[in-house]
């Protein structure tokens, strides 16, 4: 045991299933767009960070290319939404209220926090439930 005195304190080595790890999923995002019934439905899955804000940014503008005006994005599968992501679906939102269309987004926690504390959930309604995302573009969810 070491002392105040010495000049390399012992120190306990913890072992190794002590902590739990983590996995980082950096520039993992996936997404499927689909038309159900003229709402373009994106699902988007995985981490949105600094390396996959990329491929998100790609993934909406492959949903706005739609041409459906009404857009419903399912990230109720995305873990992590970096800053950049949120500045992504900014710039998609203003696009498509710019352009008479209506967004919404159906996500988890992961989504809706950010959002909310950055007070862009008045700009991008966020909702628990797909269906209710649905409706607020003017549509029925899939069944």
């Amino acid at each position: 045991m070491a002392n105040f005195l010495s000049a390399v304190p012992e120190q306990e080595v913890p072992p190794e299933d002590a902590f739990a790890t983590a996995q980082v999923r950096a520039g993992n995002c996936q997404a499927v767009v689909v038309d159900v019934d003229g709402i373009t439905l994106a699902t988007i899955s995985g981490s949105i960070d600094a390396v996959s804000v990329g491929d998100f940014t790609g993934h909406l503008a492959a949903a706005c290319a739609a041409g459906t005006g009404r857009l419903v994005l399912d990230m109720s599968d995305v873990d992590f939404l970096s800053v950049d992501g949120i500045a992504a679906l900014h710039n998609t939102a203003r696009y498509v209220t710019n352009s008479g269309g209506a967004l919404a987004v159906s996500g988890g926690r992961a989504v809706r926090r950010p959002l909310q504390r950055t007070g862009l959930d008045g700009l991008i309604p966020v909702f628990d439930w797909l269906p209710t995302a649905f409706d607020a573009v003017g549509g029925i969810a899939p069944a």
